[in-house]
């Protein structure tokens, strides 16, 4: 076929790009894709001094993995290119990022172009260049379709070598792109993102093309009965091999047979008086490359075509011709042998030699010198270019006449008691002793109100109060109903409905007689109390408080009291008879109103006032004083060990690539630095010995503090977490390169493996990528009393 003919020098290309048949790497192990948010939520679990048990959830924190478009260009070596050659310079183009995204390419070469082809995207035209309607190579910056993740194509640039163009030169070719991943709705929302543009080049180097050099030699006869010997050497003195035609084939008259002519030769005849010379004997088939083979054919026709030869030897054939197949790859008859041959009349390593001999002519002149004349020709195949092989013989233009075949040259292919009191006996006075007449002390009335058999404790119920008995506590705290308390700020902490949260407080009577005590009890907005007797109380202060949610000990009797009204307060309805020097144990239940929850970790104050006869009432509500006594039931909903996570990232996003990614946000192979920091909420000076306990007894003190060895903070990444799902993890698990920390001395960490991420079995020495991270703070002995805190961090890489 024709192609478009362009001036000296200039090169014309196109591109061609198909599909590669590579695939996506597997889920477990490409890059994570944009839109996955990955959610970290830490627990720690714990008893108190009470033996309670404890599960408390940090807040989530949660970053969205970001569109990271990378798109990889790359050339191949540089390949050898003849004049008139159509080349194709192929680019692997891989889309290198998390998602598929949308590819714009262009090309460009070192000198003045045009496009000759198409542009073709997987066998389909889709530019406006083609050899009919050039354009400037310029103008080809074309969105050329989606790319999926991991995937590689292969983009052929090609262009034609001038017929003129210097042998030793050098053709460069350049293809540059980006990759555009789409904009995602959500939930999470991700921004589109433009890639960085990538470039490669591919550089050339001209050759000259094949070219089957003969040489041919003749020995004149020395009688006048002996014959003409011609002898021919033939070598490829080109830069390429020669390669087989079918039309060398067609013309002998070989249907789609391909090979090359190795020598075409007119036998000398003559006319006027001169008699034709014949050939003496059919000529010998020489030795020949590695692969191939050849035959003789003859031919009596005037001129050579395509019809009237046959292998069949005839001495009076007017034209020879070796024909010469191979087997070898490519169709490569004749390797190129360069130093074989400087070109027609100077073979000096022949890769073949022929002989055939004539007679001698006859008549007038036939003896003058240089009456016979006899030139040899060959018809072979160039290099091949995407249009294919071009035919170079004597008087063919090789970049305007192009073999036809059924095969296509090239085949292009493209990845937290005080008691006082005096006992008088007997009623009779002694003998000779005036009457009796009695007596006493002026009636001073005394409470005090405090913690189980420890009314006379004193303390300070938020630890900044000044310490004194009326400002002491009993503090507890719970587990929520719902098995766990969650600090995310959203999340309520459900109150004990089938255990009641009661609190036992005592009553002493400090005064000289026997007085009669109300209890006014209050409760904060949102929540009720009531009263109640309860008999069976230990004698003496317990380690552990007996009472709800801590097991037995106390019975709770009948109430005393109706229940106060959201955020009121309530009165002990039968006054209780107190003799001097004893106590009264009673029983205050707390609970929401209907409806209502607590926010974990934040205390809730009730308070209670024990008042006798000699309190002083204003608007119903009694004055603390000698006889009214206060003290506070502190309840801590979930536990008072808190935990917060928070996280520091280190994006990673590719370097380039357009808009900058939003804050808090990350790309494959950035990192996440996880803070989990743990708080004993109560307050330090609550801690024992602190100075806002006061006398308090211990039991008051249990629930505020843990139990050594039994704080545990876990972090697990295939549960509570999205960084380590055995499905698909979105990161290597805890990056094995970076040691977790605590602040706490004596801290052990515990490593669980998960098979996705690695394998082997784990305990206090981490290998590669674990899934899960539970750290036992202090260790077996460690504890967090009020007002401690620490922080454990371990870091993980996104895939």
């Amino acid at each position: 076929m024709k192609l478009l003919k362009i001036g000296l020098g200039a090169l014309a290309l196109g591109f061609v790009l198909i599909a590669h048949p590579t695939s996506a790497a597997a889920a477990t192990s490409g890059p994570t894709a944009p839109g996955t948010a990955i959610t970290n939520t830490a627990t720690a679990t714990y008893t108190d001094a009470n033996n309670q048990s404890y599960t408390s959830n940090s807040n989530s924190v949660t970053t969205t993995v970001q569109n990271a478009p990378v798109l990889t260009i790359t050339g191949t070596a540089g390949q050898n290119v003849a004049p008139g050659q159509t080349v194709t310079d192929n680019f692997t183009v891989t889309n290198s990022g998390n998602a598929g995204g949308t590819l714009t390419l262009a090309g460009s070469d070192t000198g003045s172009a045009t496009l000759s082809n198409t542009y073709v995207l997987n066998g389909t035209a889709t530019g406006t260049c083609s050899v009919a309607t050039p354009c400037s190579i310029g103008t080809l910056d074309t969105t050329v379709g989606t790319l999926a993740v991991g995937a590689t194509i292969t983009v052929g640039v090609n262009y034609v070598v001038s017929t003129s163009a210097t042998p030793g030169s050098t053709i460069v070719t350049t293809l540059s792109g980006t990759i555009t991943q789409a904009a995602l709705t959500g939930p999470p929302a991700v921004q589109a993102v433009t890639s960085a543009t990538a470039t490669a080049n591919d550089t050339d180097t001209v050759k000259a093309d094949a070219r089957l050099d003969l040489q041919k030699s003749v020995a004149s006869p020395t009688t006048a009965t002996a014959n003409i010997t011609y002898t021919i050497a033939g070598n490829d003195g080109g830069g390429f091999g020669a390669k087989a035609l079918v039309s060398a084939g067609n013309l002998l008259g070989l249907t789609n047979t391909a090979g090359v002519i190795a020598v075409l030769d007119q036998v000398p005849h003559f006319s006027g008086a001169l008699i034709q010379a014949a050939l003496t004997g059919a000529p010998a088939v020489p030795a020949l490359p590695a692969n191939d083979t050849g035959a003789w054919y003859y031919t009596t026709a005037a001129s050579p075509g395509t019809s009237g030869w046959s292998t069949t030897y005839n001495a009076a054939a007017t034209y020879i011709a070796l024909f010469v197949t191979t087997t070898n790859t490519g169709g490569i008859v004749f390797p190129s042998a360069p130093t074989g041959s400087t070109g027609a009349g100077a073979v000096t390593t022949p890769q073949f030699t022929v002989t055939f001999s004539t007679t001698q002519p006859a008549g007038t002149g036939s003896a003058d010198s240089g009456s016979l004349t006899n030139i040899a020709n060959s018809v072979i195949g160039g290099n091949p270019g995407n249009a294919g092989t071009p035919i170079i013989a004597p008087g063919i233009a090789m970049d305007t006449d192009y073999e036809t075949s059924t095969t296509t040259f090239p085949a292009s292919t493209f990845a937290p008691t005080v008691t006082n009191t005096t006992a008088s006996t007997g009623t009779t006075p002694p003998g000779g002793a005036s009457n009796v007449v009695t007596t006493q002390s002026f009636n001073l009335f005394s409470d005090l109100n405090g913690p189980l058999d420890s009314a006379a404790a004193t303390g300070s119920y938020n630890g900044t109060a000044t310490v004194n008995n009326q400002d002491d506590f009993t503090a507890v705290s719970f587990a929520c109903a719902s098995g766990s308390a969650t600090n995310d700020g959203a999340t309520q902490c459900t109150w004990p409905t089938t255990n009641p949260v009661a609190v036992p407080n005592t009553i002493q009577n400090t005064g000289n007689s026997t007085d009669s005590y109300n209890i006014y009890a209050t409760a904060p907005a949102g929540y009720v109390v009531q009263l109640f007797s309860v008999t069976g109380c230990p004698a003496t202060a317990p380690a552990v408080l007996p009472i709800a949610p801590y097991g037995t000990g106390c019975a709770i009797g009948a109430a005393i009291s109706a229940a106060s009204a959201s955020g009121g307060s309530v009165t002990l309805t039968l006054p209780q008879i107190v003799a001097a020097g004893t106590t009264f144990n009673y029983v205050a239940e707390y609970k929401p109103a209907t409806g209502t929850t607590l926010t974990p970790f934040v205390p809730v104050t009730f308070t209670t006032i024990a008042y006798g006869s000699g309190a002083t009432l204003s608007g119903g509500v009694p004055q603390l004083g000698t006889d009214a006594n206060e003290t506070s039931n502190v309840i801590y909903p979930g536990g008072v060990v808190k935990v917060t996570k928070s996280q520091a990232i280190v994006a990673n996003c590719p370097t380039g690539a357009t808009p900058a990614p939003p804050a808090n946000t990350v790309c494959p192979s950035g990192t996440i630095t996880y803070t989990l920091a743990y708080q004993n909420v109560a307050p330090a000076a609550l801690a024992g010995g602190g100075s806002g306990v006061g006398t308090e007894p211990g039991f008051a003190l249990n629930g505020l503090n843990v139990n050594a060895g039994t704080l545990v903070v876990l972090d697990d990444g295939t549960v509570t977490n999205g960084w380590a799902t055995a499905t698909n993890p979105s990161t290597y698990g805890v990056d094995a390169a970076v040691a977790p920390a605590s602040t706490t001395t004596g801290t052990v960490f515990t490593y669980t493996p998960n098979v996705a991420l690695s394998s082997g079995t784990y305990g206090t020495t981490k290998t590669t990528g674990p899934s899960k991270i539970s750290a036992q703070i202090g260790g077996a002995t460690g504890t967090l009393a009020p007002g401690a805190s620490g922080t454990v961090t371990f870091q993980v890489t996104v895939r």
